[in-house]
């Protein structure tokens, strides 16, 4: 478990995770999306979500992520 977190920590710190944030603010507030969904409500974090699934950059970029997150054994 402990070494799960270490993974997470070094995946957030990367240069992928900062350009999903990018990414996801141009699409709306994160911030305001992500206490919505901290409330229950993820609708807006999974609006914001599909949308740039819908766009090429961004479904590259999730799929470098998870493939990461794969090879990490997180998943």
């Amino acid at each position: 478990m402990e070494e799960q977190k270490e993974i997470l920590k070094q995946m957030a710190k990367s240069g992928e995770a900062a350009r999903l944030m990018e990414l996801l603010n141009q699409k709306g507030s994160v911030q305001h999306a992500a206490q919505a969904a901290a409330k229950g409500d993820v609708s807006q974090l999974k609006g914001m979500i599909e949308q740039l699934m819908n766009t090429k950059d961004g479904s590259e970029l999730i799929e470098r992520i998870n493939r990461k997150a794969r090879e990490a054994g997180l998943s």
